[in-house]
């Protein structure tokens, strides 16, 4: 793929995104019913787009930010006479901001709730201009979202998160006080970090599925999910890190599919992509238990708002 290819591919990405935010805050009914509060266009990353997200029922702001292109080319074992198109999708990253005041806070590591509090971060709890610069590519991951787009331009959306995301300091940390003297903050094999990624993530989602949903008046054609073992980091005092599985936490991949041709088998290859266990596919919103299952998904098509379509919510703004 070229590069005026994979720049018009993440462009149209951005684009569509947009359409869904505007088409939301456009219409206060619609934005109040499906929670969302105030929107900011973040400073790029890399050149890469991002937005800042603000719920209702959330005291930080969640970050949804293109990150990448990935390319699926189809399976060689499908019987078909056609020809297949490679699906190609665009990643993103979501992190989650946490408020100082909430109990999530301190589950982040001690790096992220420091930078939490400092300048680099706003009142609002999303980052400055130089805060984006200097913020860790690491600081507040929670999970990852891919579009992806087949050649009728239907869009399969899914979400990566492990249940925990956890790090360790296999040597301990110590970090200097406000007189420059270091404190030992954490014993050597101390866990550093230990965030709700999945249930993060899925928030989000879920928010983004809605959205989707209310702007193409399209119910999911496929809901899906697998898992694997999640992952735990070890950090040493030379910053290397050591990955290692942890059977007892999973690590999960949830498709929300609103292609019209898609079939199960499809679906199924592809969420035991990489050695993942299927947990469960459906088409029928009634079989999906409650744990993989939002009504909004299928109600919001449905439903009715006041368009304001000349109105421009004032919580739509940039962020400066």
């Amino acid at each position: 793929m070229s590069n005026r290819e994979l720049v018009d591919y993440i462009s149209a990405t951005e684009i569509k995104l947009n359409e869904i935010f505007q088409r939301v805050f456009q219409n206060d009914g619609a934005r109040t019913h499906l929670g969302f509060s105030q929107i900011s266009q973040a400073p790029p990353d890399q050149g890469l787009p991002g937005w800042y997200l603000w719920f209702k029922d959330s005291k930080g702001p969640f970050y949804i930010g293109i990150i990448g292109e990935n390319v699926s080319l189809p399976d060689s074992s499908l019987k078909e006479s056609a020809p297949r198109e490679p699906v190609r999708g665009v990643q993103f990253v979501i992190r989650y901001f946490p408020a100082i005041e909430e109990d999530i806070f301190e589950s982040f590591s001690c790096f992220e709730q420091l930078f939490r509090m400092s300048e680099n971060i706003d009142d609002t709890g999303a980052t400055t201009f130089a805060g984006a610069r200097n913020m860790h590519e690491s600081f507040y991951v929670v999970g990852y979202m891919t579009i992806s787009f087949n050649s009728n331009n239907d869009i399969d959306f899914f979400c990566r998160a492990p249940e925990r995301w956890r790090t360790y300091h296999t040597d301990g940390l110590a970090l200097p006080d406000s007189a420059g003297v270091k404190k030992q903050v954490l014993l050597p094999g101390e866990r550093d970090r230990d965030v709700a990624g999945w249930n993060l993530s899925r928030y989000a989602f879920d928010k983004i599925i809605s959205a989707y949903g209310f702007l193409m008046h399209r119910k999911p054609s496929i809901v899906g999910v697998s898992a694997c073992p999640s992952v735990e980091y070890f950090i040493d005092e030379s910053k290397n890190i050591t990955e290692a599985k942890n059977e007892q936490l999973k690590d999960f991949l949830l498709l929300v599919s609103f292609s019209q041709n898609i079939n199960l088998w499809e679906a199924e290859k592809m969420l035991q992509a990489e050695s993942r266990n299927l947990i469960g596919l459906w088409k029928d919103p009634k079989s999906i238990p409650p744990a993989w299952h939002n009504d909004l998904w299928w109600s919001v098509p449905d439903h009715h708002f006041h368009d304001d379509s000349c109105y421009l919510c004032s919580c739509y703004h940039e962020h400066h």
